[in-house]
């Protein structure tokens, strides 16, 4: 948001996105290797990890990625790993949690996640779950 003239309003942006797919072409703004680029035009981007792995964009207009208008994500399988479950585990709780609760929890989130909005979960079900999961 940005403040102008007293009042707030909302900042439409123009910007072309460059997804890069080595960590070299990310910290070093090398678009000249990008595997695809987005025009991004009056408004916020927004994009659905749909496979795993690891993702960078960066804005390709003058400084701006220099400038540090870029970001990298990991999509990563957390969920269907079973056994990769503990690193979405916050750390400060060192070890000491359930596993099986983790699991339920885990469980709660992939529904949650449903592609189909109709077969999503009720908050007031997700409430009572996560309520028993608690006691």
């Amino acid at each position: 948001m940005l403040a102008s003239g007293g009042g707030v309003g909302t900042r439409k942006v123009n910007l072309t996105v460059a997804i890069v797919t080595s960590r070299n072409a990310y910290d070093n703004c090398d678009e000249s290797i990008h595997a695809n680029a987005i025009e991004v035009t009056g408004g916020p981007y927004e994009r659905t990890l749909d496979s795993s792995g690891q993702f960078y964009y960066f804005c390709t207009i003058g400084f701006h990625c220099a400038d540090g208008l870029k970001f990298s994500a990991n999509a990563r399988p957390y969920l269907k790993d079973k056994q990769n479950l503990v690193e979405i585990v916050d750390r400060r709780l060192e070890g000491e949690f359930d596993d099986e609760k983790l699991h339920e929890v885990c469980d709660i989130i992939e529904e949650c996640l449903d592609k189909q909005p109709s077969s999503r979960p009720f908050v007031a079900d997700i409430v009572a779950q996560m309520s028993y999961l608690v006691t």
